[in-house]
């Protein structure tokens, strides 16, 4: 949702089960053991297609078309040689704009499979995709190596916004105002020319402070 317009402008394919026999399984439990016995990729391509056939649908009901889709990506999708062909080939079969495709990766995704993963990020941005570093402040956060990952947008983690919004309350701030930290990662976005997202916003209180 944009803060000046108040207006959904994208949303999150999100990965989630529930099977037969267990019940509602979190992501945070399946996806780890997915990489581990080497079934992500065929998962991600699934969700991949099924984002663009979703995209597709709506096309054909005329719904909003500056709406756009992000899809997670795992490190090990980034490392397969076959992963941007299988993007490029499902976006065409599906006859869906490029543009209105984001794909997520973490900064570890990128720092730990090096220049191929950034020649495969930037062959997708040719391609017209968005790039988007999900989860920014929950892990290692380097400056020097974030401005070497072709990207388009940073999406604020979850926690960190709960532990900013604690700290000014302890603190015993103005929850409203302004987050200094906030600040500089809107500031440093800026500078790059990268819309920032920041997830789990649940409050009033909190839409506030970012809005100002």
């Amino acid at each position: 949702v944009g803060l000046k317009e108040n207006k959904v402008t994208c949303l999150e394919a999100l990965l989630r089960w529930t099977s037969p026999q267990l019940g509602v399984v979190g992501p945070d439990e399946f996806i780890p053991l997915a990489e581990e016995i080497g079934e992500i990729g065929n998962i991600g391509r699934w969700v991949f297609d099924r984002a663009c056939a979703q995209l597709a649908e709506w096309d054909g009901l005329g719904i909003d078309e500056s709406i756009t889709v992000s899809v997670n990506v795992s490190p090990r999708q980034l490392a397969d040689d076959g992963f941007v062909p299988e993007v490029l080939s499902t976006i065409a079969r599906w006859s869906v704009d490029p543009r209105r495709l984001t794909v997520e990766v973490t900064e570890s995704a990128t720092v730990d499979h090096g220049g191929v993963a950034l020649d495969r990020l930037n062959a997708l941005r040719e391609a017209g995709l968005r790039v988007a570093i999900d989860d920014f402040g929950s892990g290692y956060s380097n400056l020097g190596q974030l401005l070497q990952v072709p990207f388009d947008a940073i999406k604020i983690d979850r926690s960190m916004l709960l532990t900013l919004s604690a700290m000014r309350e302890q603190a015993g701030g103005d929850p409203t105002a302004p987050c200094v930290i906030m600040e500089a990662i809107v500031t440093i976005a800026q500078t790059l020319r990268a819309p920032v997202v920041c997830e789990g916003v649940e409050t009033a209180v909190q839409r506030l402070s970012l809005q100002r």
